[in-house]
């Protein structure tokens, strides 16, 4: 059982956490929900996961709670608190608490949930046994390809295969083929070792681990893609090799064996996988900026350093375990006053003093600017580039630094936390530095970062996001990619060079 919960914004014991006896989840089911499972102290698969709750949150038409970066300080610390190293992450999204009326309140306000709790690994015996299953009619709703909190027609067709002694029931709609099981996707190899499983439509959950599997038999097959999916082994080896290569997950792959209507296994019963064609459309052309905004922390100056050691202060200071510099890098990407409520709750106010207390006391004396980055900056501001900075950091210690390295004229405008109404990835620290500029945000603006925050920010302001350094293709920007990737400076200008004289498309 998790021992705290993350409750609307609350990090409670689980014993008190509760939400609202008008919450629309508890009333109409009116939420969505996701399953992360946790090997290792990691996440898997976060990132799929991530795009499906927002995929399920759009269909209900319910806001998200949190941007991604917040969503993810909060999952993080809920497995951090709750010491999960293997285990699941449940969390869930209603449309909030309003009096019980059926059409959308007007002021409700999502409520998030997650709880993180500790689970055995999966047992390898069920990869060489099997499980049995029956089969029952399919009576859900007409949309089961969004994860709703919905699930009684699951919770009784579970029921009814407990009861019949088997671990699963599989689905059967009106005209006879299988969609799937209660709480797991449905394959079939035939005897000419042809892999089959449901379409991806409305009558299924298109699961995570489902589009693991199909990648793991693509790959095996050497293809990208095929009419239908053909394996060299017999489906007690492919059942196998699944689990074992998604062991840990909330949902591993397992051979079945039927407990009832034996009959219903056909693969005729079933659609086959389709073709996915690939994209053919030409990315857009990239045309010379006329403004560029950087981010700040390790785009332009190495600061992990000085961040980790200031951070580190704060937890010793307010009883906390200290973070490894691998988890301040992959847990610092908001401003102050968006992340450290998620972290510290109603005593973020004070947290926040402590660590500005002790960055303000070390952070001069180890600034460090980044290989090639003066030297990109004197470059372009010699060719007239209106440039400016923009940066989750707190704005008073961000143009001390920029002062400290001699670097105010290069920057027409230095925009850190607190300066602007709201901060990255929110569009309007954009937009206030652009102003001195007179260009509007949009496609002649480059937003230059070093992480998915700062890709979010250049994407909500419509500019062209640019990432400078490594770290392209890595799950961090499976959501928001950037448009241009640059490992170092000296790429980076020699692109902009090359557009003096027109328009280029970005390499594929």
């Amino acid at each position: 059982m998790s021992r705290i919960a993350y409750v609307a914004g609350q990090y409670l014991m689980h014993r008190q956490a509760a939400v609202h006896i008008e919450d629309r989840g508890y009333q109409f089911a009116d939420g969505v929900y996701e399953v992360f499972a946790v090997n290792g102290g990691r996440l898997v698969d976060e990132a799929p996961h991530l795009a499906r709750l927002h995929r399920s949150l759009a269909e209900l038409r319910i806001a998200p709670p949190l941007g991604d970066a917040a969503l993810k300080i909060v999952i993080r610390e809920i497995v951090r608190r709750n010491g999960v190293d293997t285990g699941i992450v449940y969390l869930q999204v209603t449309r909030g608490a309003a009096p019980r009326e059926h059409a959308f309140p007007k002021a409700a306000k999502p409520t998030l949930v997650v709880t993180a709790r500790r689970s055995r690994p999966p047992d390898p015996r069920l990869g060489q046994d099997g499980i049995a299953i029956i089969t029952i009619p399919d009576i859900r709703w007409q949309r089961c390809d969004i994860k709703s909190v919905a699930l009684v027609a699951n919770v009784l067709g579970k029921q009814t295969a407990r009861e019949k002694g088997a671990y699963e029931a599989w689905q059967v709609d009106r005209a006879g083929q299988v969609t799937e099981g209660t709480s797991t996707n449905a394959w079939i190899v035939t005897e000419e070792d042809t892999v089959v499983t449901r379409a991806a439509d409305t009558a299924i959950l298109n699961g995570v681990t489902r589009l693991a599997i199909l990648d793991i038999i693509r790959r095996d097959r050497g293809e990208g893609g095929a009419g239908s999916l053909y394996h060299q082994h017999h489906g007690r080896s492919l059942a196998g090799r699944a689990h074992r290569r998604h062991a840990g997950r909330g949902g591993q792959a397992r051979p079945t064996r039927p407990a009832a209507a034996r009959g219903l296994f056909r693969a005729r019963r079933f659609r086959r996988v389709s073709r996915v064609p690939p994209a053919t459309d030409d990315p857009p052309p990239i045309r010379r900026p006329r403004a560029i905004l950087f981010d700040w922390d390790n785009t332009l100056v190495d600061s992990w350093a000085t961040i980790h050691e200031a951070l580190n202060f704060l937890m010793r200071a307010m009883g906390q375990l200290e973070w490894s510099l691998a988890e301040t890098r992959e847990r610092v990407r908001l401003s102050l006053r968006d992340a450290f409520p998620l972290y510290f709750g109603e005593r973020w106010e004070e947290a926040r003093g402590i660590y500005l207390d002790k960055f303000r006391e070390i952070h001069l004396d180890r600034l460090s600017p980044l290989p090639g980055r003066e030297a990109l900056l004197r470059a372009l501001n010699k060719e007239g580039m209106f440039l400016g900075v923009v940066s989750n950091k707190t704005g008073e210690l961000l143009r001390r630094e920029v002062a400290r390295l001699g670097w105010s004229d290069f920057f027409g405008s230095i925009v850190g936390a607190g300066d602007a109404p709201a901060d990255k990835p929110a569009s309007e620290p954009v937009h206030l530095a652009l102003s001195p500029s007179g260009v509007p945000a949009g496609e002649e603006v480059w937003f230059v970062g070093d992480t998915a925050v700062d890709m979010e920010c250049a994407l909500n302001s419509g500019c062209i996001a640019v990432l400078l350094g490594e770290g392209e293709g890595t799950p961090e920007f499976a959501r928001f990619a950037p448009r241009l990737s640059f490992a170092d400076g000296s790429s980076f200008f020699r692109l902009l060079e090359g557009l003096r004289f027109g328009a280029t498309r970005p390499s594929s």
